[in-house]
C-alpha cells in the first residue's frame, strides 16, 4: 500500500468529491463521492425524491474520508498492538512483574485511543 500519512487533500467544487491521499507523494488514494456537488451542499438546494438536501450526507462523506485517511496509521497501530500482545503473553508466561504489564497495557490504550481519535478527526 501507499505509505502514510494519508489525509483529506482536496474537495472538488464541481463534483463534491473529497479526495484522500498523500501530500508528500502527491497521490490520490480514494475519492469519496456524494450525491450532490459541493455547490449543492453549500446551497442546500438538492432535491431528492421530493425531499431537500440532507446535510448529514456531507457529514457522512467527510467521516468516510477521514476513516480512509486513517487507514495507514490504523494498520501500523494494529502491527504495534499485535507485537505488544505477543510481548505481554510472553511476559505473563515468564512471571513478569505486574507493574511492567500495566505499563505495556497503558501504552496500547494510548495508541488505540490516538488511532480512534484520528479516524474520528478528534486530534
Amino acid at each position: 500500500h501507499t505509505p502514510g500519512p494519508w489525509e483529506v487533500i482536496s474537495i472538488s467544487i464541481e463534483t463534491g468529491n473529497v479526495s484522500v491521499g498523500s501530500r508528500d507523494l502527491r497521490i490520490v488514494i480514494a475519492d469519496v463521492t456524494n450525491a450532490a456537488s459541493f455547490g449543492d451542499m453549500l446551497a442546500g438546494a438538492m432535491s431528492r425524491g421530493g425531499g431537500s438536501f440532507d446535510p448529514s450526507d456531507a457529514r457522512t462523506q467527510f467521516a468516510n474520508a477521514r476513516l480512509i485517511a486513517a487507514a495507514p496509521d490504523m494498520r501500523d497501530g494494529l502491527d504495534m498492538t499485535e507485537g505488544d500482545l505477543v510481548m505481554l503473553r510472553r511476559a505473563i508466561e515468564e512471571g513478569d512483574p505486574k507493574a511492567e504489564l500495566l505499563l505495556r497495557v497503558d501504552d496500547m490504550l494510548r495508541a488505540t485511543r490516538a488511532l480512534r481519535a484520528k479516524a474520528e478527526a478528534r486530534t
